[in-house]
This record gives structure tokens, sequence and C-alpha cells, in this order.
């Protein structure tokens, strides 16, 4: 299975002027989850 098998969502929330967030969608389950931001 490719390591990037999973796919990329997306949306936009109406939060902090439309702030626009893309998270990464696994294939199977995760067995961490990582949160990260730009600071802004």
């Amino acid at each position: 299975m490719s390591p990037i098998a999973g796919q990329f969502i997306t949306e936009t929330f109406e939060y902090d002027g439309g702030r626009p967030v893309t998270v990464y969608m696994p294939p199977e389950p995760a067995e961490a989850v990582v949160y990260a931001g730009d600071g802004g």
C-alpha cells in the first residue's frame, strides 16, 4: 500500500474570516494524532 493512499480533505470554517483547514485521512485508523497550526 502506498504511504499516501488516503486522501486530503479541505473545509472552510466560518470562524476567523473563513479560514480553510486541510486534513489527511489515512486509509486505516491512525495510531497517533498530531495537531499543528500556523500561529495566526
